[in-house]
């Protein structure tokens, strides 16, 4: 069976990365917190990156879920309005699945 996505909800895929990226600045957080508190120079990854030194990183590692859920936010509504505005020249993304799928709302 073969499904044609030809548009994605702004809103929806915003909410899901949202989630997806606190909870991935959940992990860059509690490590950096770690790496503040013990002195060492270290780099948070993600969505958004910060750099620094010992405890002056401190407020950034504890508040860096919530920015990379901010970033989420931002990154799934360009993502969603960019792929509907191509998916009008491109008839959109085909995917193929076997039977047994059914989707529900």
């Amino acid at each position: 069976m073969k499904l044609r996505i030809t548009r994605i909800s702004p809103s929806s895929l915003a909410l899901t990365l949202a989630i997806f990226y606190f909870v991935l600045g959940l992990f860059i957080g509690l490590f950096g917190v770690y790496s503040a508190l013990s002195g060492n120079q270290f780099t948070m990854n993600g969505p958004i990156s910060f750099s620094g030194r010992g405890t002056e990183m401190l407020p950034f590692a504890i508040a860096y879920p919530f920015v990379a859920a901010i970033a989420g936010v931002i990154s799934g509504f360009v993502i969603s309005w960019i792929f509907n505005f191509i998916s009008k020249f491109t008839k959109g993304l085909l995917i193929e699945t076997d039977n047994s799928l059914t989707l529900k709302d």
